[in-house]
């Protein structure tokens, strides 16, 4: 059987893992709440205090956001109470004030900042209420503002019907996103679904026996005591590989008793027998004990098997 995958399958595989990156939405530059230069600037001055209206637009459409800034600039320690709409022609969508700072002449500075919804097509005028500073009182001139509709003067409101409410219709931006999280999520799963499938078809070989014993004999611990009992453990685990009979945890006298001496041989259940318990050693083994044991481990790994030693005989 053929163990590659069919290029058709690679191909879709390739295309749905760039699908999310041509699909991502692109970052859009939202200009809603930046600030812009004011178009209007009214200045009205009371002995010390000065009042300052700005806003940054006269003309507008029925969709656009205002930003109005009302600015006093008082003596220091003058308590200013600053105003407030004094009509509704202007729905205020926020307010806010600002921290006051000190400006350059050394009076304080007081900000209230509004962005505020045009009301209904035509000609407007935005005025605000008296700025109260002490005993003094001051009154900022309306601004005329001009509100355009949206819709062409000849339009006819019976013909304008809406497909569904604005609040079910959702974004462009969020259904791009929707749409890239979900093609990520196929491709991700295509993937996994993948590995799973390749790696049933090509199975990693198990390592042979001595190549795991080798491994282990590179790797042996320094201290005299764990290493004796390292190497005891190693052989019984290579003998259990090699000749498929449970070794670790029996005694010498139980491979002996089940025939196992025949096939792993005298000197190997002899090295057992000498070594059964080598932690339990009150004496340290030598350093030429573990020497000669270790040397009998490899040569015991590098020999070939029993029946492959038969099958050599003349």
């Amino acid at each position: 059987m053929n163990r590659r995958l069919p290029p058709l399958l690679l191909s879709a595989l390739s295309a749905l893992s760039a699908l999310p990156i041509a699909c991502a939405p692109r970052p859009e530059k939202s200009t809603e709440n930046a600030p812009r230069k004011p178009v209007v600037c009214e200045t009205v001055r009371t002995g010390s205090v000065v009042a300052v209206l700005l806003l940054d637009r006269t003309n507008a459409v029925v969709s656009d956001v205002l930003r109005l800034v009302a600015e006093v600039r008082a003596p220091a320690g003058t308590t200013v109470e600053l105003p407030q709409p004094a009509n509704d022609a202007f729905l205020p969508l926020d307010v806010y004030d600002e921290p006051v700072q000190t400006a350059g002449s050394g009076k304080l500075r007081f900000r209230r900042v509004w962005r505020i919804a045009p009301g209904a097509p035509g000609t407007n005028h935005l005025s605000l209420t008296e700025i109260h500073a002490d005993d003094l009182r001051l009154r900022l001139p309306p601004v005329r503002i001009v509100v355009r509709s949206l819709l062409p003067p000849d339009a006819d409101p019976s013909e304008l019907r809406d497909l569904a409410p604005p609040v079910r219709q959702l974004p462009v931006q969020r259904a791009r996103r929707r749409g890239a999280a979900t093609l990520l999520l196929f491709a991700i799963l295509s993937l996994i679904l993948f590995r799973r499938w390749h790696r049933r078809r090509n199975p990693i070989p198990p390592l042979p026996p001595e190549r795991v014993a080798a491994q282990a004999l590179d790797r042996l611990p320094e201290l005299p005591r764990e290493r004796l009992h390292a190497l005891v453990r190693i052989l019984r685990r290579y003998l259990e590989a090699r000749y498929g009979r449970p070794v670790p945890g029996r005694s010498a006298g139980e491979l002996r008793a089940n025939g196992l001496a025949d096939r792993l041989g005298d000197d190997v259940i002899d090295f057992l027998e000498r070594h059964e318990s080598p932690r339990f050693d009150v004496a340290e083994p030598s350093a030429e004990l573990l020497r000669d044991a270790e040397r009998f481990v490899r040569d015991v790994v590098d020999r070939p098997p029993a029946d492959e030693r038969e099958e050599a005989l003349p």
